[in-house]
């Protein structure tokens, strides 16, 4: 089974844990590798969250934003402990941009 993002919250409030996040947006309805990502105001950090807990907590180094178009996947690059970044970042310029990309690759 693969993660899916269900829904993205932008301007969140990341100092809210779980609870409080639930409070903004019910997570008890997700089901299993299902993702809600909230994103801070100054768009450097995000929190995925699943039915029953917050699962992983990205913060970029300063002066980085998180790219909206990359959120999508970021699930898809949870690893069970980390989210990989850099991959998701990679699989969306593929995406957005694919006649720039060998297709061997």
């Amino acid at each position: 089974m693969s993660n899916k993002l269900i829904r993205f919250v932008a301007d969140a409030d990341l100092r809210q844990g779980y609870d409080g996040l639930n409070k903004k947006v019910p997570l008890s309805n997700l089901g299993k590798g299902e993702f809600v990502a909230f994103v801070n105001r100054r768009q450097d950090k995000v929190k995925l969250c699943t039915g029953s807990d917050m699962v992983a907590y990205l913060r970029l180094k300063s002066g980085q934003r998180v790219d909206p178009r990359v959120i999508q996947f970021l699930p898809e690059f949870f690893n069970g402990t980390n989210i990989e970044y850099d991959k998701a970042v990679e699989k969306m310029m593929r995406k957005s941009f694919p006649k720039f990309f060998d297709k061997k690759q």
